[in-house]
């Protein structure tokens, strides 16, 4: 009776850990998060269609870059897929953590803005608040997209 006490403790001081692990851990663990704002794209915009053409969702990207100072790289072609293309930023600094990355990625039928960190869930702040002037712009352009954010896994399966 008394070695299943000793074993029952110990069964429960690990599940213990393991759950404030996996709770509180989770927000201190330095893992890639992100935001991304999707669209439509169309070759022609009309006034009342909400939707967002190449040439502005370069302009507001440009624009929400420059306001955050980072200098844009782009357009970023692959040969083998012409309808698709690319534009980043990024911080500069030295090394991946903290830094914020912002890509523009457009393929046949969605424009992409997306704004990742790779740092803690304190971090993301930083991310979310370049999301947000994705978002802001555009408004202002009466474009309708939607917001979906997330981060890797904690945990990397076979």
């Amino acid at each position: 009776m008394r070695v299943s006490r000793c074993l029952l403790l110990l069964v429960l001081l690990i599940t213990t850990v393991i759950l404030a692990v996996l709770t509180a851990g989770c927000a201190t663990y330095r893992t890639g998060r992100w935001v991304t704002i999707e669209t439509h794209r169309v070759e022609v915009v009309s006034p009342e269609s909400g939707d967002l053409s190449d040439t502005l969702a370069v302009d507001l990207f440009r624009n929400v870059a420059d306001k955050l100072g980072f200098a844009v790289k782009g357009p970023i072609e692959d040969p083998r897929t012409p309808q698709t293309f690319e534009y980043a930023a990024e911080t500069s600094g030295p090394g991946p953590v903290d830094g914020i990355w912002l890509h523009l990625m457009a393929n046949r039928h969605r424009i992409i803005f997306s704004s990742e960190i790779y740092g803690t869930a304190g971090d993301f702040v930083r991310a979310g608040t370049a999301a947000t002037l994705f978002t802001q712009v555009l408004d202002q352009h009466g474009v309708k997209y939607r917001v979906r954010k997330g981060r890797d896994p904690l945990f990397w399966g076979p």
